[in-house]
Parts: structure tokens; sequence; C-alpha cells
């Protein structure tokens, strides 16, 4: 059941996103002014769609919609982290991140058909990477405090465990992470799964995500009990309340905005 309201959502939130809405709002206008009687309902609609458009890739709306959501979770500093590490003692600090996309590269082989663990790196998308970035930033400085880390990082994707495990461990080398420490958490394919299979290593966990799904993630930790520590990644929106006059000037970025706001708007509607 929670599989198939997982592609259900995928599929109207591919409806209900900027471009697609003002879309169909031109479609019918069309379809309206075809007819003689509703002509004039036609052109309210065009002119809805266009109003809708402008209104949308306007960065000063988005923007202001976005800081909301990204300063619900404050960023976790070093202080922060050093009082975990005492908190914890001898155990080891679980750090869970959200998943994100995963593709193989073409190209990549050797002579002998094996993706070098240093290239696989390259199938992980920007949102990922952030949040992996993130993520390697607190495991550095839990062992600077003396502290032992363990990763959990959630993908789901159509390549191989095999070969994603190689491209984290491969990636989180650089910040002296051991292999063994690095878990990959396979299967989850939504946040709320991602979340459950979280808590089985543990009550108490560092959650990295982006700043605009933290707020939802938090939200299915705190109803199932679990202490997550949110560790936002990847801010979208410029800090305090500065305006620019280009955020005044309808873009292709403030309908992107919009659209990640719909897909989370949408993800608070799963329980």
């Amino acid at each position: 059941m929670h599989f198939w309201w997982f592609w259900v959502r995928k599929m109207v939130s591919r409806v209900v996103f900027p471009v697609p809405v003002v879309l169909e709002l031109i479609v019918l206008s069309f379809v309206l002014q075809h007819f003689k009687r509703t002509r004039r309902a036609g052109r309210i609609v065009l002119w809805v769609a266009v109003a809708l458009l402008v209104l949308l890739s306007l960065p000063i709306c988005s923007n202001w919609a976005f800081a909301r959501l990204e300063r619900q979770c404050a960023p976790l500093t070093e202080a922060r982290i050093s009082d975990l590490v005492r908190e914890v003692a001898a155990e080891p600090v679980n750090i869970a991140v959200a998943g994100s996309g995963y593709f193989l590269r073409e190209g990549l082989a050797a002579a002998d058909g094996v993706v070098p663990d240093a290239d696989l790196v390259h199938g992980l998308n920007e949102p990922f990477l952030l949040r992996l970035q993130e993520a390697g930033r607190i495991a550095s400085l839990v062992q600077r405090h003396g502290g032992r880390c363990r990763l959990l990082v959630a993908s789901f994707s159509t390549a191989s465990t095999e070969e994603r495990q190689r491209a984290l461990a491969a990636y989180f080398s650089v910040f002296g992470i051991a292999p063994e420490d690095v878990v990959l958490i396979d299967g989850a394919y939504n946040s709320k799964k991602e979340v459950e299979r979280f808590g089985e290593y543990g009550r108490r966990f560092v959650m990295v995500s982006s700043a605009a799904h933290m707020p939802r993630l938090m939200g299915f930790a705190r109803r199932r009990g679990l202490d997550a520590i949110a560790a936002p990644a990847g801010y979208r929106c410029r800090p305090g309340n500065a305006v620019s006059s280009v955020d005044f000037i309808p873009s292709a970025e403030g309908l992107y905005n919009v659209r990640i706001l719909t897909y989370e708007l949408l993800g608070r509607l799963e329980r």
C-alpha cells in the first residue's frame, strides 16, 4: 500500500508542479475559447495562467516561502557535536543521510570492465553530494573530538548495491572514514521508510538532508519517538531578509524553487 502511494504521489506531484499547472490552464483556455458561449471564460483563464506563471517565477515569492521552511532547523555546530560525543560516551555517533539519486555513468570502466571505486563517485547527483559533504564534515568533527561514528546512508536506485556501497566508501574515505563504518540503507523508497530504517540502528542519531526537506524528516522522527538531531545542508535562500533587485525579475530558478516547495507540501500528507 505504501509503495503504491509513493508512486501515486510521484505522478500527482508532476501534474501540480508550476509549469504543468500553467500549461493545463492554457490548454483549458483554448478549449473554452473554441466554443462561443465560453469564449470569455477562456480568455479569463488564459490571463490567470499568465499571471500565475509570472507570480510563481518571481524569486521574491519562492525565497520567502523557502526561508520559512529552512529556518525551522538550525545548522549543526561544532559545539553541539562536541556535546553529543560526550553524551554517547563509548557508543558510535550514528549519522544518517537521507538518500537521493545514483546513476552509474558510462565510460568509467577500466580495460577489465571494472569501474574503479574512486570513479563510482561520479554517479552521485548534486543534492546527494551536498548531504554527503555535510555528513563528512560532521564525521570529521566527531573524530576530532575523540568519538567514533557510523554513517547510515539511504539510497534507492536501479544501480547495484555493491556499486553504491563502493561509491559511498570511496567518497567518505576522503574524510578518514573506514569502509566498514559506512552502512548502505537499501530499499527505503521514501522519506518515512528512511527514518524507520535509521531508527533500527538506535533511537538517537544525527539526520542529514537538505534544509527544505529537514522539517518533514524531523516530523516523521518525532511521530516515531526517535531522538533525531537535525543537520540541514544545501540551503537555497539567503540568510536574513536580504532582498535584491533581481528577486523581482521572473526566472526559471523561481519556478524550480516552487517545484521543490510543492513536493515538500505533498510529502507532508504522508504520515
